[in-house]
């Protein structure tokens, strides 16, 4: 009876190591290049047949080449991020409004299907476009130069008014719309043309419009510097004014009537100081956060460093690594280079689709060393500059409305050149302080702001930033995030 349940308890490891051996062995994808064009000067685009190495069905598919190198970057991108909107708005408000040079797009992150809320943050051409406090999650940031680093990060934003701290950081949500019984926490909202022509608002309260000033934003170790332009009371919906090419200069911070901070907001007058602190809170992503130029939410890693994760795991975040669906995913090369993938199919589940496995087969076989998967299903979408009729259109077609995406955008077009006037004349003036009083960060400031400039194509996120660095505002920035009754406001430079 023992051998006999020996022999028993043997056989069924050998059956589980063989089983086990087959899931790791099991077939590649194989992948057919049916066509390919040039969509712009170092950008390439694939038209493709992919085959399931797990299930045998047969996908079409497309992808996205292009290098760094070659003048173009990745960008993440919410013109909506209040709502939502298909990926042919995207290009329009992207191109005609920003005057982005845009070769493609993809559909990016998760957001909720009921109230089109992103349920992470984006950051786009260094400002914080979409966000909630609180959020602690996995990022993939991307700086001016393609460089892509994954970290958990976790944003606060601190609001001062006439230079005293309003206590419990009660901004809550960044361009986020609440409405009616799904309003949140009770916090204080703000809103710019981030979130699209109007202040997502549908309740009443007091929202205050503020001039933005100084060429500060809302931007990861930095502060936002405004002034009240006016305070509406019982109000809601406020536009922005906004013209082709010209990025709006206002926002509103909205507050519910009966909220308990509506006291902070309902007596300001025009031309008080306003300021909101962007800061980073894990120390270890402080450094890659306050260098990026665009953020998103990592959906999760199909390969991380050269590892297949889809032949270790059984599932990358909520769903299997063998579910038929369609994908958007893309990973980046040893060389710096970027591969944007998307694939067609039937309705999550229900087969006719490819998996997560078989992208990653494609990804690595492209060599791609870190791949990212990004929402999938209905929302899989890539729309180009130049497909192959020759115009701009969908590569692969999605009526769904998404909440961000990722632009490959010409960097030169991310460029204003009122933004590096104003960084040579921060220069200017911070040589200036330095001689008559040394100052080691200041000059280490100058050295960085004189390179960027002399390397050419300062985006405008990066100016931003080098403008805060000069101006000695990022000094006062670091006492207030970290000293609560610090009124860094009342006090001048120096």
């Amino acid at each position: 009876m023992k051998f006999a349940k020996r022999l028993t308890a043997l056989l069924i490891v050998a059956v589980m190591l063989i089983s086990s051996c087959l899931f790791v062995n099991a077939a590649k994808a194989t992948v057919t290049v049916n066509s390919t064009h040039t969509v712009d000067t170092g950008v390439s685009y694939s038209k493709l047949t992919v085959k399931s190495g797990q299930n045998g069905n047969t996908v079409s598919g497309v992808a996205l080449e292009f290098n760094p190198a070659d003048g173009y970057m990745p960008m993440v991108f919410a013109p909506y991020a209040g709502s939502a909107n298909v990926l042919a708005d995207y290009y329009s408000v992207a191109t005609t409004k920003y005057g982005y040079d845009v070769a493609g797009i993809i559909n990016g992150s998760f957001f909720d299907m009921d109230t089109s809320n992103l349920l992470g943050l984006n950051i786009s051409n260094g400002k914080v476009s979409c966000a909630h406090s609180g959020y602690s999650g996995e990022v993939v940031a991307f700086d001016s130069n393609g460089k892509m680093d994954i970290v958990t990060s976790c944003l606060e934003y601190k609001l001062f008014i006439g230079g005293k701290e309003v206590p419990n950081s009660p901004i809550r949500y960044i361009n986020k719309r609440y409405e009616n019984d799904s309003w949140g926490p009770d916090r204080i909202f703000y809103y710019d043309t981030s979130c699209g022509t109007i202040a997502d608002t549908t309740v009443k309260g007091y929202e205050v419009v503020c001039q933005k000033m100084n060429n500060s934003d809302l931007i990861v170790g930095s502060s936002l510097f405004a002034k009240v332009v006016s305070v509406g009371e019982n109000t809601y919906g406020t536009k922005f004014e906004s013209n082709a090419n010209i990025e709006s200069d206002k926002f509103v911070l909205f507050v519910k009537s009966d909220s308990s901070f509506a006291k902070y907001l309902k007596d300001l007058k025009a031309g008080d100081d306003i300021a909101i602190a962007v800061n980073e809170t894990n120390p270890e992503a402080k450094e890659v956060m306050e260098k990026a130029n665009s953020v998103i939410t990592n959906v999760g890693f199909l390969v991380k460093d050269g590892v297949d994760r889809t032949r270790i795991d059984s599932a990358i975040g909520t769903h299997s690594v063998t579910l038929q669906a369609r994908w958007t995913a893309f990973g980046q090369k040893a060389d710096g280079s970027y591969v944007f993938l998307t694939t067609e199919g039937g309705s999550t589940g229900e087969g006719g689709s490819v998996t997560l496995r078989d992208v990653a087969d494609y990804m690595i076989s492209k060599g791609c060393v870190n791949v990212i998967r990004m929402d999938g299903g209905g929302s899989s979408a890539m729309y180009l500059k130049r497909t192959s009729a020759g115009s701009a259109g969908y590569a692969q077609y999605s009526s769904r409305k998404v909440t961000d995406g990722i632009m490959v955008v010409k960097k030169s077009s991310a460029v204003k050149s009122e933004l590096v006037t104003a960084l040579n004349t921060a220069i200017a003036n911070a040589k200036a302080s330095v001689a008559s009083t040394p100052n080691a960060s200041l000059s280490a400031a100058i050295a960085e702001a004189e390179a960027a400039v002399k390397k050419g194509n300062v985006v405008s996120g990066d100016a931003r930033a080098l403008i805060a660095k000069l101006s000695g505002k990022k000094e006062l920035f670091a006492i207030a995030t970290t000293a609560s009754s610090a009124s860094y406001l009342e006090y001048s430079e120096e």
